[in-house]
């Protein structure tokens, strides 16, 4: 392991840069319970056990990829602990935007996933922990794929890599500062009480989130219906055909019409 200085809304903190871990979420986690600074950041080559949400295994392989998980101990009400992916999907959307070229076409699919030219490349997993009806710390994890060039054949026709839209190879450390700066200022923006901000800038970053007809997977039952908006917590707003309006607090977009 090597450890970087690096400055986090103006407060010095870590970057821990490990050749191999299971998971950089999970380390996140057991240094929060260490009780490690807010803004410590856990950053691998490659992940044996890397996942995301649903439980779902993360392709992580060595060297090619960003595996990224950053420490934060908000004091925002639990109920706008949602707001926390859609920050960290809008800073990996600025940061990507910051190194690719205006050919590309880059989306937020609500929640979590980042699109290239309608491939994701990028997810991410946020965990957290409680203590009472206090937010004790939240890991927020992102896997980008920078430089991979192929994929295994079952992700071959759903994802991609900043490397095979644009031809160029990209510097993990120079993408992870960048990333972990915008983090910093849309969490800022966040402590701070401006959600409607926050909000505002999904709107401007998703085609996903008004008037696209989608089908939504809440683990079990899917819901169809036109996406009406975010709410002041980041749930997406859905009106059916009955005309009733369904607010989705988790759940997956698997099906998008026009």
């Amino acid at each position: 392991m090597r450890t970087q200085k690096y400055s986090f809304n103006s407060l010095e903190n870590e970057i821990l840069w490990f050749p191999t871990l299971a998971s950089t979420n999970d380390t996140a986690k057991e240094l929060a319970e260490t009780g490690r600074n807010e803004g410590t950041c856990t950053i691998a080559d490659e992940q044996t056990r890397g996942r995301g949400r649903q439980g779902r295994t993360w392709h992580s392989p060595p060297g090619a990829a960003l595996y990224l998980s950053l420490l934060l101990r908000p004091t925002l009400h639990p109920e706008k602990l949602q707001l926390l992916t859609v920050v960290g999907a809008i800073a990996a959307a600025e940061t990507a935007n910051d190194f690719v070229d205006n050919d590309s076409i880059l989306d937020i699919k609500w929640p979590n996933d980042l699109l290239i030219n309608g491939k994701k490349v990028c997810g991410i997993l946020v965990e957290s922990a409680f203590e009472g009806n206090r937010i004790k710390y939240v890991v927020v994890g992102i896997g980008f794929n920078l430089n991979q060039t192929s994929f295994p054949d079952d992700l071959s026709d759903s994802a991609t890599s900043l490397r095979l839209q644009t031809g160029s190879e990209y510097d993990r450390e120079e993408f992870a500062l960048r990333l972990l700066s915008n983090l910093g200022r849309w969490y800022l923006e966040l402590q701070q009480g401006k959600s409607e901000e926050v909000i505002n800038k999904l709107g401007e970053l998703s085609s996903f989130i008004v008037d696209k007809t989608v089908t939504v997977d809440l683990g079990g039952q899917q819901i169809t219906g036109v996406t009406r908006g975010v709410t002041e917590t980041g749930s997406l707003r859905i009106r059916q055909d009955s005309g009733e309006v369904i607010v989705v607090n988790s759940g997956e977009i698997v099906k998008l019409r026009s």
